[in-house]
C-alpha cells in the first residue's frame, strides 16, 4: 500500500485537493467548504454573463460600423463524386 494509501485509512475525512474542490484544507477542516464553493460557482455564473454581454456587444458595434461590407455567405461547392443516372 502507497504512503497516501495509508493515510486516507488512517483518516478517511480529509479530502484531497481535487475532491475539496479548490478549497483551503482550513476551510474544509472549519465547515466553510460549501459556503466558498457556492460563492465560487456565483462568480463563475456573473462572470459568464458580463464575459457574454461584452462580446455581444463587441458584435453589434463590428457589425454596425459605418462602410463595413456584410459577410457574405459561403458559396456552395459543386457535387463531388458519382452522378446520378436517370432511366
Amino acid at each position: 500500500m502507497s504512503d497516501r494509501g495509508v493515510h486516507r485509512v488512517l483518516q478517511p475525512e480529509t479530502l484531497t485537493t481535487k475532491e475539496s474542490g479548490n478549497v483551503a484544507p482550513a476551510d474544509v477542516y472549519y465547515g466553510r467548504r460549501e459556503e466558498i464553493l457556492k460563492r465560487q460557482e456565483e462568480q463563475n455564473g456573473q462572470t459568464f454573463y458580463e464575459r457574454f454581454e461584452y462580446n455581444r456587444a463587441q458584435r453589434n458595434q463590428n457589425d454596425s460600423v459605418a462602410g463595413c461590407a456584410q459577410p457574405q455567405q459561403p458559396q456552395r461547392r459543386a457535387q463531388r463524386g458519382r452522378k446520378h443516372n436517370n432511366r
